[in-house]
């Protein structure tokens, strides 16, 4: 069962600034280890669990979601509420490059729901080239992977 959503309030972040993380990025992928989600998350505020129809790859160390809303497989993952300045960091991390249209992820806003029936815009980092030669995580869940 996962936790239950809530949407904390203040001025800390930007209204509707959430963020779906999939692989190394979420709290769940290395508990015990330093992760991506310790150097980039560790002041976000964990909201809930959630799940999006689509396609998760696997890159080697890191894996990559291909939106599909036919998809009968749903990426797992978790929301943050972050601010811009975390926003900025994880496009640098992503190497998000808004110049270069074949870079590898590109950052979109989707509408969600999340495990709790509780409709959010999110943003999520989305493979941004062809998944050809890639393998498919059929689980649709990085943590299930190690």
């Amino acid at each position: 069962m996962g936790a239950t959503f809530r949407a904390p309030l203040g001025n800390y972040i930007s209204p509707n600034m959430y963020l779906f993380v999939y692989g190394t990025l979420r709290k769940t992928f290395s508990p015990h280890a330093p992760s991506a989600h310790h150097r980039f998350l560790a002041d976000a505020i964990f909201c809930g669990k959630a799940s999006i129809k689509g396609h998760l790859y696997s890159l080697g160390n890191y894996p990559a979601f291909v939106l599909d809303e036919n998809s009968p497989t749903l990426v797992k993952g978790e929301i943050y509420q972050i601010n811009e300045r975390t926003l900025t960091i994880l496009d640098e991390y992503e190497e998000i490059d808004s110049q270069n249209p074949n870079s590898e992820y590109q950052r979109r806003k989707l509408d969600i729901v999340t495990d709790h029936d509780q409709a959010l815009s999110v943003w999520v980092y989305l493979m941004n080239q062809q998944p050809d030669g890639k393998e498919l995580i059929e689980s649709g869940d990085w943590c299930c992977e190690f």
